[in-house]
């Protein structure tokens, strides 16, 4: 679909007022063009003793059923115009037809009717627009000059019909004009309201008008449509350091860069302060990881005056990507799914491109293929947490990630790292169960609160218990907050009592809690976070994995 397809209400609005308008002015056109038929009648009668009330009740009663057919017939015809667009063609042949017999029923000679042309052509000069005006007015100018080349009326009439036909041509040619501008105008005007003031990329109240048609017109044919969801990485550090002035620059040439690199008609949106979305219609998640990814390249590519003061050095780019299917067959979910995807992205160390389904590929590669009726319940459980705590959703695709991570570091066997993964994707599932209130908790929690909110690993194991093939998991998840000094819940095991890969997680849990924002705690760098492993090591964590992972970490840096 392309934007000129992509009206706005106004102009629907502003259509269907012009279209009801001209429509009755038709109607009215078609009364005046039987007065004449009337007229002749009352004048050949005039002296006819014999005519009679019954007589011309009849006639007109045959005029008003004839009249009334005609509006139906027409009233019939508009409709199908909104089927069959090249009808409107035939209504302009119609139309001279009725107005030429019924300007010529009373002689060629001075006929008072010949004005009936004008509304020919001031009709379709609006609603047909360019040159049609123009050439209605040349033909019916033509119309009424026919009978002056054939010498068919006086001298007198001759005058007044090249006055009328000169008339034609400068309404036509005016109301043309003028018409043209207000077209340009209104263009102008929307094209205002939908783009963005500074970077020139269509605006977030357009992004969602955009995509809610989208979905009107395309969603039920089978359309491929995906969405492209953009977060400049540290753009609030570059703003802090270089100033407004620069930041702006810089939205703006990033604007230049992701224009480069997707396809013509497409359509780049400025969703918030520096986030931006991609609207890709006729695109499979495939291709729009691909140019997702050709995006992230030329924006890590690009040099501007300092980017050295960010903490990469380098500019880049979070990108999610999702597109229609079955579960996400609206703009709401599809907008939520490209968000989550990019929450993901963003988490997980920025730079980088993620879509909504990357964990379920990772379900599906490392499960039981037989178990999908366990993987469509994981996938419920843990859309419920996205939808109740964003926070906790992203603290879960972001401790699984490093759990990936630190499994191919040490090399655990392929069964220990899936149960790993699995483990870190459902540890905090019994957080569906706390209060939200407590979850986004921006004070300290009572004692109370923490003792609801510890009850949520015993929560998880009693989901998990319900899934297939998770066995494994339910010790690693059911431990996870002991401790190595065995001050930790719910069982206060202690050392190696620990199950090993249950110390692991509560490393990698443990850290991503520090170094991410919290409601009720300070956020920690990655340095500090590792700091305060290491200063842990042997009372809360196990020492040789907090060694081994802060070694992962500083290599990976």
């Amino acid at each position: 679909m392309k934007l000129r397809n992509l009206d706005s209400n106004y102009t629907d609005i502003k259509r269907n007022n012009i279209k009801n308008m001209l429509f009755l002015l038709k109607i009215f056109s078609l009364l005046l063009a039987g007065f004449p038929f009337f007229q002749k009648f009352t004048i050949s009668n005039v002296n006819n003793p014999y005519i009679d009330y019954v007589q011309g009740l009849h006639v007109t009663s045959i005029a008003l059923a004839i009249i009334g057919a005609v509006i139906l017939f027409w009233m019939t015809l508009d409709k199908a115009k909104k089927k069959y667009k090249h009808i409107i063609r035939l209504e302009i042949p119609f139309l001279f037809l009725i107005f030429t017999i019924s300007i010529y029923a009373n002689g060629v000679s001075g006929n008072a009717y010949k004005f009936l042309y004008l509304i020919i052509i001031i009709t379709y000069t609006i609603e047909l627009k360019g040159n049609y005006g123009k050439m209605i007015a040349l033909l019916s100018s033509c119309l009424i000059l026919i009978p002056s080349i054939l010498h068919l009326q006086p001298q007198q009439s001759i005058d007044s019909d090249l006055a009328l036909s000169a008339l034609f041509i400068v309404i036509a040619w005016t109301l043309g004009y003028y018409v043209k501008l207000e077209n340009i105008h209104i263009d102008h005007l929307t094209h205002m309201t939908n783009v963005d003031g500074l970077t020139g990329a269509y605006n977030h109240r357009f992004f969602h008008e955009c995509l809610n048609k989208y979905f009107e017109n395309d969603a039920l044919n089978g359309t491929l449509l995906s969405l492209i969801m953009i977060d400049i990485d540290f753009f609030k550090e570059y703003n802090d350091v270089m100033g407004h002035r620069k930041g702006d620059e810089l939205l703006i040439n990033i604007v230049k860069l992701i224009t480069e690199n997707i396809p013509d008609g497409d359509l780049l949106f400025r969703y918030g302060g520096d986030e931006f979305c991609i609207i890709l219609n006729g695109t499979t998640q495939q291709q729009a990881l691909n140019i997702s990814e050709r995006i992230r390249l030329a924006v890590y590519n690009y040099k501007q005056e300092g980017l050295e003061h960010l903490s990469n050095k380098r500019l880049s780019v979070s990108i999610g990507v999702a597109s229609v299917s079955d579960e996400i067959n609206n703009s709401h979910s599809l907008i939520d799914k490209a968000d989550s995807a990019l929450y993901r992205a963003k988490y997980l160390r920025k730079n980088r491109t993620e879509t909504y389904d990357a964990i379920w590929h990772t379900f599906k590669e490392m499960s039981n293929p037989n178990n999908e009726d366990t993987l469509k319940y994981v996938k419920t459980l843990i859309s419920v947490i996205d939808a109740k705590d964003k926070y906790t959703y992203a603290h879960t695709e972001r401790v699984a990630h490093y759990c990936e991570l630190f499994a191919n570091y040490i090399n655990l066997s392929p069964d220990d790292k899936r149960t790993l993964i699995f483990s870190a994707y459902l540890h905090d599932l019994g957080k569906i169960n706390i209060s939200k209130d407590i979850l986004i908790s921006d004070t300290v929690l009572t004692p109370e609160e923490w003792n609801e909110l510890k009850t949520h690993p015993l929560e998880s194991v009693s989901m998990i218990e319900k899934l297939e093939g998770f066995d494994s998991v339910i010790p690693i998840v059911k431990h996870h907050h002991e401790r190595y000094d065995g001050c930790g819940y719910p069982s206060k095991l202690k050392g190696e009592e620990i199950p090993f890969l249950t110390r692991i997680l509560t490393i990698i849990d443990s850290f991503d809690a520090m170094t991410n924002k919290r409601p009720y705690q300070k956020t920690k760098t990655t340095e500090e976070g590792l700091q305060e492993l290491i200063r842990c090591k042997g009372t809360q964590f196990d020492s040789q994995y907090v060694d081994l992972f802060v070694a992962m970490m500083k290599k990976d840096h």
